[in-house]
């Protein structure tokens, strides 16, 4: 079977978080638009390769020793033609854990170096273009780095909208 190597590859690529923009702040939920670079290892870069939607993946807070279950969102299938793929996602994040959501954004806030969230699903099928078939059930587990505001020097607020506010 070639799901070994589907796993391997899975474990060996990176995954970049590019940007990301909140809308629609909510106490447990918001819109959340990301984007992300995925890069393929070097030895699976000429095979284009697909993977269906993950529909729940949980976000952690890795916060020193101490990991914090955030919440979770989802991704859409995705097709990855090159070694690196962009991806743009906008999905609702939903918050399972008010109080770790308000202590991270408590340290974005703060922080002038890097946060780093967990992100951890498991993906119902990929697909590569050259081996036969689709092979289910990848682990996806993958690190993601977001610089605290702090570190960010002017930051422009355009529309404060809390939840709350009338």
């Amino acid at each position: 079977s070639a799901k070994p190597v589907m796993q391997h590859i899975v474990n060996n690529a990176s995954l970049e978080l590019l940007s990301v923009t909140i809308r629609e702040a909510r106490e447990t939920t918001f819109r959340m638009e990301a984007d992300f670079a995925i890069e393929k290892p070097w030895y699976a870069a000429g095979f284009s390769c697909s993977f269906a939607t993950m529909d729940h993946i949980n976000v952690t807070w890795l916060e020193g020793n101490s990991k914090h279950h955030l919440g979770h969102l989802s991704m859409p299938a995705q097709k990855l033609n090159k070694q690196r793929t962009l991806i743009h996602v906008q999905e609702t994040f939903a918050i399972d854990d008010v109080q770790a959501f308000t202590d991270f954004t408590v340290s974005l806030l703060q922080e002038k170096g890097l946060l780093t969230w967990e992100l951890h699903a498991t993906i119902p099928w990929i697909q590569v273009k050259v081996l036969p078939g689709r092979y289910g059930t990848i682990d996806f587990r993958k690190q993601v780095q977001l610089r605290g505001f702090a570190g960010l020097g002017t930051i422009q607020v355009d529309d404060l909208d809390l939840p709350g506010d009338a």
